[in-house]
């Protein structure tokens, strides 16, 4: 459903709809009209002048037999022949050359096309045995009947496919004009069916739309408008639309809506006001009584006050000396955060010196490990020695008296391997020993170095609580200036509450003169009784 955005539209747009469909629709006839025109023309220029050739062939087939008929009587003049049998040859190649062209004619039925060839057939046969007869009337001295009895009989066939050939083009004519009369009675009737239907249409589409879309959403409107002349609030009103008669129905909504809310708000008015009056009746008596209790209870305060006045001077004297013990300890522990930061320094330094000291000793172990692999490898050469002297020996023990100065450097060496292997024993004890005490020393200094980050560990603990305890004694002196300022403006506020107690003794004064004063509770009486006569005359 289309969305009109005004009333001029949504009826003006199906009336111009229906007349643009009109007339289409006449456009289409008269269309169908020059179309019947040119097809009744494409069929006088095919199977109509198709007609026409026929008969004019016809008519040019019973010359060309006439013609032969003079030739025959009028033979004996050899000009009157000549012209005459001329005439005949003509009158055949007209006959050939028309039907020719009505077999390249596409609208021409098979059957006639089949016709037309076998009337070329005969019609050859029969121009043959016309030469034949001329040829037999010359040669006969120009006897009539000698020429005749060779063509005597024998135009029948041509003539009868002539007649059969006008016949069916004739037939196929006429068919083809009741076909298209046929065609185009029907698409007329088809067309005025057409615009009856659809004028129809339009009447009852137009009328259906007036009817919801205007008649009805009028009623429902107006019938909105008069509830509400009549103080009835709660009509439905559920009409929409983009036009005008939309907008009409959303200010009567919007009217409604505000009508039902201001007689909603009047009467919640008329009740508070109601209420207020009595409310401000009850007000003024607690003023008044309220104000005699102010009286009496700031006179109370004022004596109250004196009393706190001493408390804050004595409040002071003691702030004064808690700052001065606060100072003191703040001293005295920021002195011990110094001595222990300085001792946490020393804690750092000697944790650093074992560290050093650690790492020199494993150095040297490592470098006496190292010393005594090449101990070993002396040893091992030494016992290599040793062997060689004693099969040195041997084999100067063979050699005799020529070996003897061999046997005595072979003694020397062994005696010299001997002292090796001594000594290098003595070596290895001395730095398996080293060793020991080295790993010894390692294991000390790491068990120091685990003490020292201990102790350093635990003074920079020591030190961080200390820290603290000065930042909560700073806080504490903080705090401390803070009483002490606090009571000074105590003290102040003190003065302050002296002459707001005055000024509350004499508003009090003034409240219950106020109290006393009845002209507020009858101009809200009065307010009353007229938003009651508004609330009557929008309800009835």
């Amino acid at each position: 459903m289309f969305n009109y955005t005004s009333i001029s539209r949504l009826v003006i747009t199906p009336v111009l709809a229906s007349l643009c469909l009109l007339v289409f629709l006449n456009a289409a006839s008269i269309y169908k009209s020059f179309s019947l025109l040119s097809s009744f023309e494409s069929l006088e220029h095919t199977l109509v002048q198709a007609e026409r050739d026929v008969n004019a062939t016809l008519n040019t087939f019973k010359t060309q037999v006439q013609e032969w008929k003079n030739t025959l009587l009028r033979g004996h003049n050899d000009d009157d022949r000549e012209k005459y049998w001329s005439r005949f040859q003509k009158r055949e190649a007209e006959i050939k050359q028309q039907f020719s062209q009505m077999l390249s004619n596409p609208v021409v039925s098979d059957k006639a096309k089949a016709d037309i060839r076998k009337f070329q057939t005969s019609h050859a046969y029969m121009a043959e045995k016309y030469r034949e007869g001329y040829a037999a009337f010359i040669a006969s001295g120009l006897d009539p009947k000698v020429g005749d009895s060779f063509v005597r009989g024998i135009d029948r066939e041509p003539a009868k496919l002539l007649e059969s050939i006008a016949d069916e083009i004739a037939h196929q004519s006429e068919l083809a004009i009741t076909d298209l009369k046929d065609g185009t009675r029907r698409m007329l009737w088809l067309i005025l069916l057409a615009a009856i239907v659809l004028s129809l249409l339009s009447v009852i589409y137009v009328i259906s739309r007036l009817r919801t879309q205007v008649i009805n959403p009028t009623r429902e409107v107006a019938a909105c408008i008069s509830n509400l002349a009549t103080s009835q609030y709660d009509y439905p009103l559920t009409y929409s639309s983009g036009h005008e008669l939309g907008i009409l129905a959303d200010s009567a909504r919007a009217l409604q809506s505000k009508l039902k809310d201001s007689v909603t708000q009047l009467h919640q008015t008329e009740l508070e006001m109601e209420r207020a009056f009595v409310t401000l009746g009850d007000v003024g008596q607690s003023i008044m009584d309220g104000a005699v209790e102010q009286r009496d209870a700031s006179l109370s305060l004022d004596a109250t006050t004196d009393k706190l006045k001493g408390i804050v001077q004595n409040l002071v004297a003691i702030t004064d000396q808690v700052a001065v013990a606060t100072k003191n300890s703040e001293e005295n522990v920021a002195s011990c955060y110094s001595t222990f930061e300085r001792a946490n320094t020393g804690f750092k330094q000697l944790a650093k010196t074992v560290t050093e000291s650690s790492d020199i000793v494993s150095d040297l172990q490592s470098r006496s490990k190292n010393i005594l692999k090449v101990v070993n490898v002396i040893n091992e050469i030494a016992d290599q020695t040793n062997l060689l002297a004693l099969n040195a020996a041997i084999e100067a023990a063979r050699a005799g008296e020529h070996g003897r100065g061999f046997a005595v450097v072979a003694d020397e060496v062994r005696a010299l391997a001997a002292k090796t292997q001594q000594s290098t024993k003595e070596i290895n004890n001395i730095l398996s020993s080293f060793e020991a005490e080295a790993r010894g020393a390692v294991l000390a200094m790491e068990e120091g170095k685990q003490l020292s980050d201990s102790n350093a560990t635990e003074a920079a603990t020591a030190l961080q609580t200390l820290n603290n305890v000065v930042e909560d004694i700073k806080e504490t002196a903080s705090v401390v200036v803070a009483l002490n300022e606090a009571a000074d403006e105590q003290e102040a506020v003190l003065s302050q509450v002296e002459s707001i107690i005055a000024n509350v003794v004499a508003s009090s004064d003034r409240y219950h003169k106020l109290a006393q004063r009845d002209d507020m509770a009858e101009s809200m009486k009065s307010m009353s009784v007229n938003v009651e006569k508004v609330v009557n005359s929008l309800t009835r």
